[in-house]
């Protein structure tokens, strides 16, 4: 599967349009594709929007490419392309 860079904020990105399973129904979202990460990082509102318990989630400490750390909460969602 093959998708364009999309220009956004002055620069060209990798931007992919995704749906994601919340507790009740698909979402859509835009989401920025890193494709070197081991996972898939999206604001705390995104889990809200979904219906998702954000601090139930397995809490990770993530080092950054900067090396700093942020403290995530890991869930399994159903995806779709």
């Amino acid at each position: 599967m093959k998708f364009t860079y999309q220009f956004f904020e002055e620069e060209y990105l990798p931007i992919v349009p995704i749906s994601l399973k919340g507790k009740e129904e698909w979402i859509d979202f835009d989401a920025h594709i890193d494709t070197g990460a081991s996972f898939c990082l999206f604001p705390a509102d995104v889990a809200e929007i979904l219906g998702v318990h954000l601090e139930e989630g397995e809490i990770r400490k993530m080092l950054l490419g900067d090396g700093n750390a942020l403290t995530v909460y890991l869930h399994k969602l159903p995806v779709s392309l």
